[in-house]
């Protein structure tokens, strides 16, 4: 994972972001809605949400949950001045995976915690910074993602399963109290405009084996229609949303809600 490369193309993309996130967006609904789900509890003094970037989820915490202290990160230092307004919030730059992670009541991470090169180390820090029966929820992607554009690149992100996700929640400690997954298909008319929307929401911050040249660039759009194209000439784009709350555990194994079991969409697809 080249988190300089993953810096650059969402601070590119900063601008342009918001129009094209529609499945973010959406996700952020569905987590919000799936913390309130589990839990009746709104007030939460200290929040920390990774990977705020424009702030799509941010804004949702902000309207819909009491705190004293919001805290803010991103890799993106531009991102502050989208937050610099927020009620009682600070703004942190910086690598999520590296930098100190203060105490809080509740973390959140819309769509942003795929992005963690050791996910493992990551949500035992988050553990450490939580208070007791403190919460995570986090919204991600499971491996059906951009399957298009694994089939035709070879490019990819090592995007979890379910299952695996919850067994690393378990050994950092959490207990899961919801998780939920969902295939989303959004269509284009050409290929170009898939890796425009791509590159308007910055998920193209993967390293590419080699740069794109014109003829890759024709043989990629050949093979596209050639494999994906719909009966009516549009070519999908398959998103894999998934998002999961889980609570620490206390030292003596107590402190949990009851689970929420899968029960399929909380949102329909765009």
């Amino acid at each position: 994972m080249d988190k300089i490369r993953v810096q650059a193309h969402f601070s590119r993309s900063l601008s342009t972001y918001r129009q094209a996130a529609q499945v973010q967006s959406a996700m952020a609904d569905a987590l919000m809605a799936a913390l309130a789900e589990v839990t009746p509890r709104r007030d939460f003094p200290r929040i920390l949400e990774l990977g705020c970037g424009d702030g799509l989820l941010s804004t949702r915490i902000e309207e819909q949950l009491r705190y004293q202290q919001l805290t803010l990160v991103d890799i993106v230092p531009a991102c502050a001045a989208y937050h610099s307004q927020r009620r009682n919030a600070s703004f942190l730059a910086g690598d999520m995976e590296d930098m100190a992670l203060p105490a809080a009541d509740l973390v959140m991470a819309g769509a942003a915690l795929q992005w963690a090169r050791d996910l493992p180390a990551l949500l035992r820090r988050i553990g450490s910074a939580l208070a007791p029966d403190g919460m995570l929820a986090f919204s991600s992607f499971g491996p059906e993602n951009l399957r298009e554009i694994k089939a035709l690149t070879g490019r990819s992100l090592a995007y979890l399963s379910m299952s695996e996700l919850i067994t690393m929640l378990e050994m950092a400690n959490f207990a899961v109290l919801c998780a939920r997954e969902q295939h989303s298909v959004m269509t284009f008319s050409t290929p170009l405009a898939v890796l425009r929307h791509l590159r308007e929401t910055g998920v193209n911050g993967v390293r590419a084996e080699r740069p794109w040249t014109r003829q890759a660039l024709r043989n990629f759009t050949e093979r596209y229609q050639e494999q994906f194209s719909l009966a009516d000439g549009q070519l999908p784009l398959t998103y894999h949303p998934l998002w999961i709350v889980a609570q620490k555990r206390r030292a003596d194994g107590g402190g949990c809600a009851a689970a929420v079991v899968a029960r399929g969409p909380m949102w329909p697809c765009p």
